[in-house]
């Protein structure tokens, strides 16, 4: 008997599969469910919705309205608690038909309706205005009075003239009145229009409705959730790095912006953030050789990986086919954990080198773009969203052996073997605010306070984690190029903070000082964060005329130099920091260093980079000095520079 039971199964899920429809006598049933997780990842993101299902005996068609318009069908997971089997899903598209959004077009149609009745009735008004000052221009003629001798007495001339004076004095105020009102009228007629068209060009104005056929053998409570992957979701970090003094460690304060365009709100949900991203190529990559070169100094190093990492800045703007901007349009660099959204002028700005880069730009109501951006100015043009009407797309499924793992591009747990079963206790309240969850290739932060992150809303921050990182600071100036001294923090081990690329807001003794990249690329054992300058170390190099000379032998002249470089603290605390400066490197047989006088500093004998490195005590000044000659051809020159 169940070998005939599960053939006629089959068979009608076969029938289904092909003529993809409900019967008429299925009983159909509106399931109210909600979100109560989502699990985000760099790009994408996986939801997880919950309900509560009463059903009778026979065949019904649960319904699930307002499911995301972007949901991936073949990511679809059915979990069940309960007595009943799932015979087959379809999926349809729901375009504001009725609704919430619905109600909301109708009150901004009826707004643009009153807004658009009123500008006629103050243009209606500002016409009778118009005509009453040309039938003033036409009357203004002088000499034409009603008195016997036919002239216009001097009495009449003034009273004319005040009365024309009066009433079109009062026309003008009133035309200006009027005026303003159409104005104000009309810019509140055009937002209420601009809401209107991302309404309909939005995302998420449209969603998809799931439509469940399940079967009972008898009446049954249970719980139902669905699992799914959309696309249109993604999350990337940002840091806080405070420094409050050298003697402490780095506060590293790490956040996660998220953002969502699915056509559904979070609403309280527990977030879990990931570091995988779907995108990610999943193929083993070729390893190539490894050519290794030598450098004379860790200076050396230090640019050689800072030229390939690229302290650099993308700047732009993003804005609609019209040109005007776009606010809250979010920016990632593709295949990697960088990104910002536009300011309330549309524009952005990056950190990092946009060689070889491409930006995924997405915002409500415009097509997703991918662009390669220059270094000087980026303006990105968006072009508003259409979305075509998808076919309903309905899935068959066999017996309870065909409902294991992936079958057509849907897992299912629970069937008519699944008997209802104890649902696991809640959770009990954590401390902390973020749980790290380990897995053997990413990390995932479980967010224990709920969050609601609504669609096509600017990206919110969550808070993951806040460290003290112990540092070591120091500071390095080059005066010859810049007398700003940079304040740079070295840390060890930080690949125990499950750090990712990001920007990062630098505050140093609780001011803002700019911003700075977090570049991982080509980073060792130790990062070096450089943290920006500080004015509180003054950094100065001058040329002391009065050791400066020329002196003539034959044929040669030799030229010396001498330079005082003095360094200032005005900070509380003992500071550390690294001065460089070099001597001339001569490239010419006629051309001779002559033995430089300096102290304390070291130098490269290959790039004849000098390298000081001194300890300056709070409120005093140091100084050293650098002198060296050259001698050259008296006829010839030489560049300083």
């Amino acid at each position: 008997m169940k070998k005939q039971l599960s053939f006629l199964s089959a068979l009608i899920i076969c029938i289904s599969t092909i003529y993809p429809s409900y019967g008429i006598g299925d009983e159909k049933e509106k399931i109210a469910s909600k979100i109560s997780d989502v699990t985000v990842f760099l790009n994408g993101a996986q939801v997880t919705r919950t309900a509560k299902i009463s059903l009778q005996a026979g065949i019904t068609v649960l319904q699930f309205p307002k499911i995301a318009a972007d949901i991936d069908e073949k990511s679809l997971q059915i979990d069940g608690i309960g007595d009943f089997t799932v015979i087959s899903v379809a999926k349809e598209k729901d375009y504001l038909t009725s609704g919430d959004k619905r109600v909301e077009i109708d009150l901004l149609n009826n707004k643009i309706f009153q807004a658009t009745k009123n500008i006629n009735e103050k243009m209606a008004q500002l016409s009778v205005f118009e005509a009453e000052g040309k039938i003033l221009d036409a009357n203004i003629q002088i000499g034409k009075g009603d008195n016997k001798a036919g002239e216009t007495t001097i009495r009449d001339l003034a009273l004319m003239l005040e009365f024309q004076r009066n009433r079109r004095t009062e026309i003008i105020e009133k035309q200006l009145k009027i005026k303003n009102q159409i104005q104000t009228l009309d810019s509140v007629k055009t937002k209420y229009q601009q809401q209107l068209s991302s309404l309909h060009t939005a995302p998420s104005a449209t969603t998809n409705t799931l439509l469940i056929k399940i079967s009972t053998q008898q009446a049954v409570q249970g719980n139902i959730t669905l699992k799914y992957f959309v696309k249109n979701a993604h999350w990337y970090p940002t840091y806080d790095l405070k420094v409050n003094s050298l003697s402490q460690p780095i506060d590293l304060i790490y956040r996660a912006n998220v953002h969502q365009l699915t056509g559904e709100d979070w609403n309280g949900v527990k977030l879990h953030l990931s570091t995988t991203n779907p995108d990610d190529n999943n193929n083993i990559p070729k390893l190539d050789p490894w050519y290794t070169n030598l450098y004379n100094s860790e200076y050396q190093l230090r640019l050689v990986q800072e030229a390939r990492s690229g302290e650099h800045e993308v700047k732009g703007i993003v804005t609609d086919k019209n040109g005007a901007p776009i606010v809250g349009a979010t920016l990632l660099v593709k295949g990697r954990s960088i990104g910002t959204v536009t300011d309330a002028s549309g524009r952005f700005s990056l950190k990092i080198d946009p060689t070889g880069i491409t930006l995924v730009v997405s915002a409500v109501g415009y097509e997703m773009q991918e662009i390669q951006p220059n270094q000087s100015n980026t303006i990105i043009r968006m072009i508003e969203s259409s979305l075509a009407l998808d076919e309903v797309v309905v899935t068959g499924y066999g017996n309870q052996s065909g409902l294991q793992g992936k079958v057509a591009g849907l897992q299912i747990r629970g069937a008519s073997s699944v008997k209802m079963k104890k649902e696991a206790p809640p959770a009990p309240n954590l401390v902390v605010e973020t749980k790290m969850n380990y897995q053997p290739t990413s990390v995932t932060y479980d967010i224990t306070m709920p969050y609601t992150v609504a669609s096509g809303d600017a990206p919110i921050s969550v808070n993951i984690n806040q460290v003290a990182v112990p540092a070591t600071y120091e500071y390095i100036s080059i005066p010859k190029k810049d007398k700003n001294a940079y304040l740079t923090a070295s840390i060890i081990d930080w690949d125990q903070l499950n750090l990712l690329e990001g920007e990062a807001n630098i505050y140093i003794d609780g001011s803002f000082r700019g911003k700075t990249l977090l570049n991982l690329a080509n980073v060792g054992d130790t990062l070096v964060l450089s943290l920006g300058s500080d004015k509180n170390i003054q950094v100065n190099r001058v040329q002391q005329k009065e050791f400066n000379k020329r002196q003539f032998i034959g044929n040669n002249k030799t030229e010396y130099k001498s330079f005082e470089f003095s360094i200032r603290n005005l900070k509380k605390e003992a500071v550390k920091i690294k001065l460089l400066d070099q001597l001339p490197i001569p490239i010419s047989n006629n051309v001779e260093l002559i033995k430089p006088k300096y102290e304390h500093a070291r130098l490269d004998e290959n790039t004849q980079i000098l390298t000081w490195e001194l300890e300056v005590q709070p409120g005093k000044e140091h100084k050293e000095y650098l002198q060296f000659g050259i001698k050259l051809p008296k006829d010839k020159l030489i560049n300083y520079l």
